[in-house]
């Protein structure tokens, strides 16, 4: 946070790892992208203090290597069994906001066999916090929520892997990490795309990989759709499988960074 202050560089660029304005002056520019930030027809700049840059990549690159090694959770581990059918939202807990909980108990009623695997939290007090106002909102189906500690990559991968689908929190979903490791083990995500950047990365993400039938308004009747129809699940994992690669080393992000920053700088020595 202190770094625009400081001002280390002529120019400086705010981005996806902090998914919202800066408010700061001294920031150039947001680097987003279209699809990531609703259309300026939408009004999505009233939100930021800097300009946003809507590029035309998503604005980050990752390895294929990222999701080469995987340990599988063993049968019972996390109280999971062999023919659960297992929902993952590996999140932060603060962006697991009380209308999760509503959509998280609507699928967990209409799938008994469903597992909800949450991420716990390191803090105590704060993993109390959570477990009550779950338990409150889905009465017995708490009994199906299960929680992670904290995880090596290959275990969160093996997790993630194993899971029917990931389930993107309403409101502010999974950043580019969450989302692309999802993409990258094959597993399916079901979202509602929201207002602002934060609640955009998975929507932005299905689009570009044609895989709409997996966002929409009602996120949980989707969920459903893909936990209960083996054939549906199948097409999407397959589809996933065929298209995922495309994400994943992009030389054309290099590129377009590149040379948005080079022409920045240029404008920037002549003053413009």
């Amino acid at each position: 946070t202190l770094l625009p202050y400081l001002r280390p560089a002529a120019l400086q660029f705010n981005g996806w790892g902090w998914p919202m304005t800066c408010g700061h002056r001294r920031i150039a520019g947001f680097l987003t992208c279209h699809g990531l930030d609703p259309t300026p027809d939408a009004d999505a700049d009233a939100e930021f203090t800097e300009p946003l840059v809507r590029l035309a990549s998503p604005p980050t690159f990752f390895c294929r290597a990222a999701f080469a090694q995987r340990i599988a959770p063993t049968a019972g581990e996390f109280g999971i069994e062999p023919g659960d059918r297992v929902i993952s939202c590996l999140q932060r807990v603060y962006k697991l906001r009380p209308e999760f909980d509503r959509l998280a108990a609507g699928i967990l009623e209409a799938v008994p066999s469903a597992r909800l695997v949450l991420t716990g939290d390191a803090h105590p007090r704060i993993q109390r916090a959570l477990e009550s106002r779950l338990r409150g909102a889905l009465g017995e189906a708490f009994d199906r929520v299960r929680f992670t500690s904290d995880l090596d990559r290959p275990r969160y991968l093996g997790i993630l892997s194993r899971a029917d689908l990931a389930l993107d929190p309403p409101g502010y979903g999974g950043g580019a990490n969450t989302v692309y490791d999802a993409m990258g083990v094959g597993t399916p995500i079901v979202t509602r795309p929201g207002e602002f950047h934060r609640g955009r990365w998975a929507a932005m993400t299905l689009r570009r990989l044609g895989l709409t039938e997996c966002l929409g308004d009602d996120p949980a009747e989707l969920a459903v759709r893909l936990l209960t129809d083996p054939e549906q699940a199948r097409d999407v994992r397959a589809r996933i499988a065929a298209r995922a690669p495309s994400l994943f080393e992009d030389e054309t992000v290099v590129r377009e960074h590149r040379e948005f920053f080079l022409e920045s700088i240029e404008r920037s020595r002549m003053g413009r």
